[in-house]
């Protein structure tokens, strides 16, 4: 065994044994297993004679076996074999000389027919979970926001959520463009996902001229990545993404166009007016123009397009004197939300969980990209190579993408679609190919598993487009509290927000996101600016609003809770004094179409004001 791939197996083994300390999930078990697996691959390591068939058996092997055992194998006894096999491979210098040439079909090359391919891709992967009515409830948060426009209100005016405002102007156009359906509403948000997946290939053509006709493969992978459940859904970081994706495109396109650079730095600027956070990404770009240029200048004029669409917005909101409530949203409450948790390792984990449970397919596919790029990086440092600086500006967008997800601190997956997007971009950036013919074959494999479990669903959910939304539950719901009324009401939507979408009606509440009630870090502020009350859901609730959107339990900081110390009420007719009746909502609940995290402890209260008050 040579010194690098010594060194290389030393430094693996330890990583894996500290990654599960780290995450607390070490077992005496698990410890004795870990060792085997090592064991394993040193016998592998000496093997002699191994051909690629030979490697394409062990890894067709590793997903049988995780498909039918994944539920009692464990995640890291699997990964580890994944990756030092993988390893072994990477480093044999014996390679099948039937194996110097990869090519995919024309139909997949050509841009038409491919971009068409990529679409029907893209169509049918995002709407196997299109029968759930909600997905995650920050989409619903933002939909609420966004028809406070068609109110003639600027964004935080008569309703606050916590995005950068030019979030609710593109979700605003996509509800005017769905004819206010929901189901409408979630096929058009697909459309991003096509237009990033072409954003890969077009980046990945411009990043490596080798091997073009094998660039169709990033798309293809990072349409799979994005097809796990909770990516299905209209997170702000696909839109701040696609502002940064077009960023990339222009400087890498023409990176001495000053007018370009310009115009990519009005772009970076709209991604964080969707999105603060990806502020971050500054780093990236500032080492992108100055390694291509080599020019101050350069970067002057990125920053002066960095800055013109901020200055545009503020003097918006200033006019109107709506600058206090602006900033603290760009500025002071992002910055709490940042430094309200501390970084915990263990919610990478649970990142690679979710691709794990939904498809181990899936998860091979993102270790071995992991695997990859950590054994060119690891190389390059052993050999003393220089990357260029196209190479190395890649590495920085993903380096980058994992920061912002520990800075968010809050681990949730949505948070690293960057890290999906940059590192599919990443698939071609070295074409050898062993690696292809690899990530080839998993893709490949992956379709076959779709094909044979989730394509009549997501067709059969396609057929139903038309009559989808009437079967939504909290759809249904809306329908019986409106038969309650003559005329306008108002509405406190503690939870439930969705049914003030399908109403069309303002929440009586400022705040819409219901954990927002209880982040000290938002509502501080917003009591400073004079936005909302101290003890706000009790102010509200002794207003006597003529409906009462909530539920019993809150998940509170990751753990259901009903505390009377933080709420202040349990969501019962108590609560209320008695003027409030409740409908019954067991059908609602019990629809298997409510929510795809299908949440035990969560009620649906809704109760209406009697007509013994009304009067």
């Amino acid at each position: 065994m040579t010194a690098k791939k010594t060194s290389l197996l030393i430094f693996l083994i330890s990583s894996s044994f500290l990654y599960i300390l780290l995450t607390l999930n070490f077992e005496i078990k698990k410890f004795l297993l870990l060792t085997c697996a090592v064991l394993f691959f040193i016998f592998f390591t000496f093997l002699k004679g191994k051909s690629f068939y030979f490697h394409i058996i062990f890894q067709t092997l590793i997903n049988i076996f995780a498909y039918t055992l994944y539920e009692k194998i464990d995640l890291a006894i699997l990964t580890l074999s994944f990756v030092l096999i993988n390893i072994n491979f990477f480093n044999s210098d014996k390679f099948s000389s039937e194996l110097s040439k990869i090519s995919y079909p024309y139909f997949l090359i050509n841009n038409k027919t491919g971009i068409f391919v990529l679409f029907v891709l893209v169509f049918l992967t995002q709407n196997v979970y299109l029968n759930f009515e909600t997905v995650d409830w920050d989409i619903n948060s933002y939909l609420i926001s966004s028809l406070d426009i068609g109110r003639g209100n600027l964004p935080y005016e008569g309703q606050w959520e916590d995005k950068q405002p030019l979030l609710y102007y593109i979700y605003y156009l996509l509800i005017v463009l769905s004819g206010n359906n929901l189901v409408i509403f979630k096929i058009l948000s697909d459309v991003p996902i096509l237009l990033l997946a072409i954003f890969v290939y077009k980046i990945s053509s411009l990043s490596n001229n080798e091997n073009r006709e094998n660039i169709i493969l990033g798309p293809f992978i990072f349409i799979l990545l994005m097809s796990v459940p909770w990516a299905s859904a209209g997170y702000s970081e696909i839109y701040s993404l696609l502002f940064l994706a077009t960023s990339y495109y222009l400087l890498l396109e023409n990176f001495r166009n000053r007018f370009k650079i310009f115009i990519a730095g009005c772009f970076f600027s709209l991604s964080t007016l969707v999105n603060i956070g990806t502020a971050i990404f500054l780093i990236c770009f500032v080492f992108m123009i100055y390694s291509s240029t080599k020019k101050i200048k350069n970067l002057i004029f990125f920053m002066i397009g960095s800055v013109f669409p901020h200055i545009f917005t503020y003097l918006i909101y200033l006019s109107y004197g709506l600058q206090d409530i602006y900033l603290a949203t760009l500025l002071k409450i992002p910055f709490g939300y940042s430094v309200s948790s501390s970084i915990n390792f263990g919610l990478f984990n649970a990142f690679l969980k979710s691709f794990f449970s939904s498809s181990i397919i899936l998860y091979l596919i993102l270790i071995f990209l992991f695997l990859e790029k950590f054994i060119d990086l690891f190389n390059n440092v052993i050999k003393k190579n220089v990357n260029s600086w196209i190479v190395t500006s890649n590495y920085l967008f993903i380096g980058t993408s994992l920061l912002f997800f520990f800075l968010a601190a809050k681990g949730f997956n949505h948070h690293l679609i960057f890290l999906l997007f940059f590192i599919s971009i990443a698939v071609n950036a070295k074409a050898e190919i062993k690696s292809l013919m690899i990530k080839s074959f998993l893709v490949f494999l992956f379709i076959i598993f779709f094909s044979l479990t989730n394509l009549r669903t997501s067709l059969d959910n396609i057929y139903s487009i038309p009559s989808m939304e009437e079967s939504y539950p909290l759809k249904q719901l809306s329908l019986e509290i409106d038969k309650q009324f003559d005329s306008e009401y108002t509405i406190l939507a503690l939870d439930h927000t969705l049914i003030l979408y399908y109403l069309d009606i303002p929440n009586f509440s400022y705040i819409i996101h219901p954990t927002n009630h209880f982040e000290s870090w938002i509502t501080s502020n917003l009591i400073e600016l004079s936005r909302i009350k101290e003890k706000n859901i009790i102010s509200m609730i002794d207003e006597e609003p003529d409906v009462i959107l909530c539920s019993n339990i809150s998940i509170i900081n990751g753990i259901p809770t009903r505390d009377n110390k933080l709420k202040g009420y349990n969501c019962e007719i108590s609560d209320f004094n008695n003027k409030y009746k409740k409908l019954d909502t067991s059908t609602y609940k019990n629809n298997r179409n409510i929510n795809y995290y299908y949440d035990p402890y969560k009620d649906i209260g809704v109760y209406i004001k009697t007509e013994e008050l009304k009067k």
